[in-house]
Parts: structure tokens; C-alpha cells; sequence
């Protein structure tokens, strides 16, 4: 864990900066912005009501700080960083090792084929945390320079539905690491079932026959407007993630156990 952790210190470090940067970017205009509330929100007004629930952002308050950086921030932003990273990182740990060989000299090791899948796990997860608490609770002390008020329950309520949201998806892409043996095709077929959750969501907005497709979405769980405005927490998007994960990683430990390598 110590060696996986500390080969990906910088990227970790990078990912970090870039994420407090954007957020720190649009906290810093935030006050502008809400003086010129008035103007900005005749132009929301103004969009289709489809487009901007499908943007995830149907209920934007521009003088809202809340509702303002769930939209600018938490709507695209933050989950596109969350992705690449937690993709990149599962992909890296088995599937990376077997298409560059180098997983032989660690199975060579004597340790367990699932004690080496725990760990890499574990790696990957403290990294997914300390990107999630460092990206998100670090919006608070940076709201603090521009006197914006800030609802630090609502904030440790998002902060925890995030860190679920992504390592939902880490597992899965962890689990499509231990069944292919190349990083490419781990990132293809994560990415293919993230885009039709998208659309998905998309199109359950637009076409109320189809509001079912929701269900299927992760994106619909991760609601960062209503958790930073109302405190709403969806339970029912806590126990989707929560047996994505569990379900994820017992079908991946299995399926790595099992397979065979040819390195």
C-alpha cells in the first residue's frame, strides 16, 4: 500500500491542485456574481427548464452559494476529475500490471492472489478519500477568505455521498481490472457504462415516460444541489453505491482468484 501510494503522489498531488483551483476560481467570483444577481438569473430563466434539470441545475439561485457552485463546480467539474482519477488508478493496479508483465513478480511474492487484490484496492481508496475530503472540505476554509457563510453539515453530508459516488466507481472499474488483462479496454468499458448512465439521466428529464431510466443513473443519486441547499440526503442513493461497492469488489476478488495469468 505504502509503495502503490507513494508511486502516485503526484498525481494525486495534481489532481488535487487542479480540483481546489477550479473551486477556488469560482468562490472568488461568487461575490461579483451575486452582485449582479439580477441579470444572470433573466438569462437562466431564459434556458429551456429540459436542459438545465438535465445539466443537473434545474433549481439554480445565482445568489445562492450553495445552489451557484453545485452548478458550476459539482455538476461537471468535480465528478469529470473524480472519474479520470479513480478509473486511472483501478486500471493502473491489475489490468496495468498484467499488460506490462510486471504483475508476475508480484504474484511471485508470498502473499495471497487476494491479499494483493486487497491491497492495491485499500491504495486506491485512501487516495480516492484524501482527493474527495481535500477537494471538497477544502472549499470551506476558501469560502471563509470571501466571508461566504457555509452550512458545515451540509458540507460533511455532500463530502460523504461524493466519497460514496466515487468509489462506486472505482469498485466497478477495479472489478473490470481484474477481468481484463489490458488498462485500455478497462477504461472503455467503464467510460461506455458511465456515458449511458448520462444519458440516461438526460433523457428520463426530457421524456416523462421514460423517468424510469433515473433509477439507472449514478448521477441521479449524487445530488450536490440538494444536499449543500437542503441537507437532502438520498438514502436511497447511499444504499445503491453502498451495494455497488460490496457487489463490485466480491465479484472481482473471485474472478482474480480464479483466472488465469499468462505473464
Amino acid at each position: 500500500i505504502r509503495r502503490y501510494l507513494r508511486d502516485r503522489r503526484v498525481s494525486l498531488a495534481v489532481f488535487c491542485f487542479s480540483a481546489l483551483a477550479f473551486a477556488w476560481m469560482y468562490v472568488a467570483l461568487f461575490p461579483s456574481l451575486k452582485s449582479q444577481m439580477t441579470a444572470y438569473q433573466d438569462i437562466f430563466k431564459s434556458f429551456p427548464s429540459a436542459m438545465m434539470e438535465a445539466m443537473g441545475i434545474s433549481d439554480l439561485n445565482i445568489g445562492n452559494f450553495a445552489s451557484y457552485f453545485s452548478a458550476e463546480y459539482l455538476s461537471m467539474v468535480w465528478p469529470l476529475l473524480a472519474i479520470i482519477l479513480s478509473i486511472s488508478y483501478a486500471g493502473k493496479a491489475l489490468a496495468g500490471g498484467v499488460e506490462s508483465g510486471t504483475i508476475g513478480l508480484e504474484l511471485a511474492q508470498p502473499i495471497s492472489r487476494t491479499k494483493l487484490y486487497l491491497s492495491k484496492y485499500l491504495a486506491g481508496l485512501i487516495a480516492i478519500t484524501v482527493f474527495t475530503v481535500t477537494t471538497l472540505l477544502g472549499v470551506v476554509p476558501l469560502a471563509g477568505l470571501y466571508d461566504i457563510e457555509l452550512e458545515i453539515v451540509h458540507w460533511l453530508q455532500l463530502t460523504g455521498m461524493a466519497w460514496l459516488f466515487v468509489v462506486a466507481i472505482y469498485s466497478l472499474a477495479y472489478m473490470c481490472s481484474a477481468i481484463f488483462s489490458e488498462r485500455s479496454r478497462v477504461y472503455g468499458v467503464v467510460a461506455g457504462v458511465l456515458l449511458m448512465m448520462y444519458v440516461a439521466r438526460i433523457v428520463a428529464s426530457l421524456e416523462d415516460k421514460l423517468d424510469w431510466l433515473r433509477s439507472l443513473s449514478f448521477f441521479h443519486y449524487f445530488e450536490g444541489s440538494k444536499i449543500l441547499t437542503e441537507g437532502n440526503l438520498n438514502s436511497t442513493g447511499v444504499m445503491v453505491f453502498t451495494g455497488t461497492i460490496i457487489l463490485t469488489i466480491i465479484i472481482g476478488a473471485m474472478w482474480w482468484s480464479r483466472r488465469d495469468l499468462a505473464v
